[in-house]
């Protein structure tokens, strides 16, 4: 990430503007069903090698944020296909997590172990049919995720921004 240019700053950034945006456009409901989320978290692909530097100093600095700033809004966090070494990472990460935090969490292998999870948690019509649920506007997740209405939404606030910003030529205090 560094070799392209990307910052922790940058990313601690775009984790805090997409929080500021989940609860105070998406849902600022403080009660309710509305008033927290599930974090799914896919790591397929992911090599051992990648958990250090640059993605670990974010994933301190996110979490710590999470805990100050949303600690009661994330209900669970699912670690969707961890690869066998995913168990070892994990025990780093973990030291970094509240307590409480640390019981939301739950790490799930590829297969079945993955699908039980998420329809513990979520209907099959929000689940991408490449977990296994019915959720399928696309060949990908990729293009699942486009697809929601609240990424579409996110997409039109930040295009939005982006219009105003080049209009007045005048840089958006975010």
């Amino acid at each position: 990430l560094r070799a392209r240019g990307v910052t922790l700053d940058a990313l601690i950034r775009h984790y805090i503007f997409a929080n500021e945006w989940t609860w105070r456009v998406l849902s600022p409901h403080q009660t309710g069903p509305a008033s927290f989320q599930l974090v799914v978290l896919d790591v397929a692909g992911v090599k051992l090698t990648q958990v250090g530097g640059l993605r670990l100093d974010y994933l301190r600095a996110a979490a710590e944020i999470a805990q100050l700033a949303y600690p009661e809004r994330t209900t669970a966090y699912v670690v969707i296909n961890a690869p066998a070494w995913f168990s070892a990472a994990w025990r780093v990460v973990e030291t970094i997590l509240s307590a409480e935090t640390r019981k939301r969490v739950a790490i799930r292998r590829a297969g079945r172990p993955t699908l039980d999870k998420l329809l513990e948690l979520i209907e099959p019509h929000h689940i991408p049919a490449c977990y296994g649920g019915t959720f399928a506007p696309g060949e990908s997740i990729d293009a699942a995720r486009k697809a929601t209405p609240e990424e579409k939404a996110f997409k039109q606030y930040v295009d939005d921004i982006n219009r105003a910003v080049v209009a007045s030529s005048a840089t958006p205090d975010l």
